[in-house]
């Protein structure tokens, strides 16, 4: 259902309006087949505000339909017929408190809310449906300067409060027009990944095996070859655990998502081949100008052919042929993604609500963080004996 929780009180003229006066009005959409029909206004919204790719309604209501739980909680804007603000959430209750994360939340998900450019009202206007007594807002992973924040920080709703924290980096690549995708290789400072590059050359050709890319930009490919990139994955975790994608309780998000993405051109996986053999993989995100690198993992028995490093060069080169601009390397700095990048942003830790309710909020995930660890110590005496 969709459900109108608040209304902006002061008419005036929408940014795309022509020659009516209209007034931003707030809906929270809390039902997946309204959020379904969202699906065009909330593409071209992103596309007109720049929004990061995890903010599409692709990556998030298909997590929301396979990883969720608890109410949807989409908190729009609308001028006439026009969506012009949404914010992509959910809630549940942590005690006496509703928390209300965005869809992704738990896979790392930099995140924002997405705003037509200088409607600021908008973003008020939006802030203001969504801040209720009881209700929380926990944003982790917020970007940097991202969509509706300066509104939330310098306009809270009254008696509402809102703190801000550094959280994590993401580093991305920026392409020159026109260029190969690995001029960045030439500027100073970047002798170690071309030297790395150089060994990874040779110990590839001292196996006598080339290494290739492949882009899976076709679903019946991808299905062919999930089971060897399930091999890969498994491989990876069972060396370095994190989070294995490709398995439960994930597997069905990734594969619904990425499915979907492969057909309509939001997504691909590159596959990195020594002979014929997958033996390295990125799952991939883009909109025709960013590609978003969502999960990279390889074999750890191919470890010293520096896998990370050819998958990147290989990558850039394909996505420059194709006219892309932008790599992000999406959140976390590891050694490979620093010698590579050429940029960066913050992610940030917003929480807003009334001061009552963040207190709460905060005691309650305590008690639970609290509870977590006493049944893990369990579970490991219970091991260990």
């Amino acid at each position: 259902m969709v459900r109108r929780e608040d209304r902006g009180a002061h008419p005036r003229r929408g940014p795309a309006a022509t020659g009516v006066l209209t007034a931003p009005r707030f809906r929270a959409v809390t039902s997946l087949d309204e959020a379904a029909a969202l699906v065009p206004a909330w593409d071209a919204l992103a596309d007109a505000s720049g929004a990061g790719l995890l903010t599409r309604p692709g990556f998030a209501l298909g997590w929301w339909r396979t990883l969720g739980r608890g109410r949807l909680l989409i908190g729009t804007v609308w001028r006439g017929d026009e969506l012009v603000a949404l914010a992509p959430l959910h809630e549940r209750w942590i005690g006496a408190v509703r928390v209300a994360r965005w869809l992704g939340h738990g896979l790392g998900t930099v995140s924002e809310a997405l705003v037509r450019p200088d409607d600021d009202e908008a973003a008020r206007v939006m802030w203001q449906g969504l801040s209720r007594r009881g209700r929380v807002l926990e944003l982790l992973e917020y970007r940097e300067e991202g969509g509706g924040l300066a509104a939330l920080v310098d306009h809270p709703p009254a008696r509402r409060r809102t703190t801000v924290a550094e959280r994590d980096v993401c580093l991305a690549l920026d392409f020159e027009p026109g260029g190969s995708g690995l001029e960045h290789l030439t500027y100073p400072g970047r002798g170690n990944v071309r030297g790395a590059l150089r060994r990874a050359d040779r110990e590839v050709e001292a196996t006598g095996e080339p290494f290739t890319l492949e882009v899976v930009t076709d679903v019946a490919t991808f299905d062919a070859r999930l089971p060897a990139l399930q091999a890969v994955y498994d491989a990876a975790e069972a060396d370095n655990p994190r989070q294995n994608m490709l398995r439960p309780p994930y597997e069905d998000f990734v594969v619904e998502v990425w499915r979907a993405g492969i057909a309509d051109g939001t997504a691909a996986v590159t596959i990195g081949l020594l002979g014929d053999r997958p033996v390295a993989l990125q799952l991939c995100l883009m909109d025709g100008r960013t590609c978003g690198l969502w999960a990279m993992r390889f074999a750890p028995d191919v470890a010293p052919l520096r896998p990370g490093h050819l998958l990147l060069r290989e990558t850039c080169v394909w996505l420059a042929a194709r006219g892309y601009q932008h790599f992000d390397l999406l959140i976390g700095e590891s050694q490979t993604k620093r010698q590579w990048s050429t940029s960066r942003y913050l992610t940030l830790e917003v929480t807003h609500g009334h001061p009552l309710d963040l207190r709460a909020a905060a005691a309650a995930s305590g008690a639970v963080a609290r509870a977590r660890d006493l049944l893990g110590a369990r579970r490991a005496a219970r091991s260990a004996g």
